[in-house]
């Protein structure tokens, strides 16, 4: 049976990168909710160190770039959303759990992506 995921992904999901990329961690970390595997994978110390991985090539972050594009893949959602750097448009991707919690992140090159 599928359960549907917590209203306002889009929106949730642009909060997520927008504070991700804007160096605010602590935000991350207290107003989302990860499942177990993401909390194992991404403490707070992998989510700057994977932040500086990305803006090592891509340069500075200068903003979100359009709406987000919601897909539901049975009990979960995944929000792709364009993100401008000064290399170029990357495409940002989170990840929801029927529970509404985080359980995976990502930053592409869209060319790479599907919808």
């Amino acid at each position: 049976m599928s359960h549907a995921v917590p209203p306002g992904p889009g929106d949730r999901a642009i909060v997520f990168l927008t504070n991700w990329a804007e160096g605010r961690y602590a935000d991350v970390t207290a107003n989302f909710d990860f499942d177990a595997t993401f909390t194992a994978n991404f403490p707070i110390e992998k989510l700057v160190a994977a932040w500086t991985q990305i803006t090592g090539p891509l340069g500075t972050y200068r903003r979100m770039g359009g709406e987000p594009f919601v897909r539901q893949l049975g009990d979960h959602a995944v929000v792709e959303i364009p993100i401008e750097f000064e290399a170029g448009v990357m495409m940002g991707s989170v990840g929801f759990n029927a529970a509404g919690q985080v359980n995976g992140m990502l930053i592409m090159n869209p060319a790479l992506g599907e919808h």
